[in-house]
């Protein structure tokens, strides 16, 4: 014979005994725990039986196992495409409406509104150069995820040091220099990876370095 008595809460209870079961002994015994679990959940206070809430949506963009790694990807596809000038890959890196401000790095640097001004001065910056040709670096040296702002889109914060040299002009502080720069960027994921939709350069050095002089010109003039 066994008493049940469910919470304190409550004056429910009951008398089971194996006897009065049209069941043999040995099944009694084994839906027994069942029974008790089951009746047991029916008292429970609704808070403990309030179920937790969703978890969030999984954030995927391309073939990479977290946002965080994807970004980083997209930063380091970015700088490849500009060093490289690969008219196909600028296509993918940047999107239609793409906003590019830097006109802190005067006169270096200038404002491209939309896909087609940031890849045609990309290009101007190769085509100025004298006949030796022009060679860049962007080496992205940092990149912080400061906000995921939705499972499509984040801003992040990138550290980039620039480097630009003509050949023919190795000396000439207008076509060769450096700059250690900083970008505010939001990211957007498009056609299986990251894009870059805005971006504003801040310029983290005193002016512009000539590498081959050890000269500094402040003010980027």
């Amino acid at each position: 014979m066994l008493s049940v008595r469910f919470l304190p809460s409550t004056s429910t209870s009951f008398t089971i005994h194996p006897s009065n079961l049209p069941l043999s002994a040995e099944f009694f015994t084994m839906i027994l725990p069942t029974l008790l679990l089951t009746t047991f959940s029916i008292f429970l206070p609704s808070t403990l039986a309030t179920p937790l809430p969703p978890a969030p949506p999984t954030t995927q963009c391309g073939p990479f196992s977290s946002p965080i790694e994807g970004l980083t990807q997209g930063g380091y596809r970015l700088a490849h495409a500009i060093d490289s000038d690969n008219a196909t890959l600028l296509n993918q890196v940047f999107t239609d409406d793409t906003y590019y401000d830097s006109s802190a790095l005067a006169p270096y640097g200038g404002v491209s509104k939309g896909k087609k001004e940031a890849i045609a001065a990309i290009q101007a910056a190769f085509e100025n150069g004298g006949m030796g040709g022009v060679k860049m670096e962007h080496l992205v040296t940092n990149l912080l995820v400061l906000e995921m702002q939705s499972s499509s889109q984040a801003r992040v914060l990138t550290s980039i040091t620039w480097s630009h040299w003509d050949s023919a002009a190795l000396d000439d502080i207008r076509k060769t220099f450096r700059f250690y720069y900083q970008c505010d960027d939001i990211w957007v994921c498009q056609n299986g990876g990251w894009s870059l939709k805005h971006s504003v350069v801040q310029n983290m050095g005193p002016g512009v370095e000539a590498p081959y002089k050890a000269q500094l010109l402040m003010g980027g003039k």
